[in-house]
């Protein structure tokens, strides 16, 4: 539940601030959501304890407010899309 607040507050506040959108996207938190929150492959041993782990977002609503965060990075924002387009190629 934290984290879907977290995401949430940070969507309103690029909604309201777009102009931050590239710095916060090429600041990591792009790059962060999409990789490590949305789109992490397990590998590894037991429960990943050799590799890399499971997505940070697992459940359904967690997800879906990262995905409309990365939306909102997305959009009007050619750098943060082509990142975006990039990773899904």
């Amino acid at each position: 539940m934290l984290l879907q607040g977290y995401l949430q507050v940070l969507t309103k506040l690029l909604e309201k601030f777009p102009q931050l959108k590239l710095q916060i996207g090429q600041d990591g938190l792009l790059e962060h959501l999409v990789h490590d929150c949305l789109f992490e492959i397990p590998t590894g041993g037991k429960g990943g304890v050799s590799g890399k782990s499971a997505p940070k977002c697992k459940s359904w609503n967690t997800r879906r407010f990262a995905f409309g965060l990365v939306s909102v990075l997305a959009r009007d924002c050619l750098p943060n899309l082509a990142y975006v387009l990039n990773y899904l190629k």
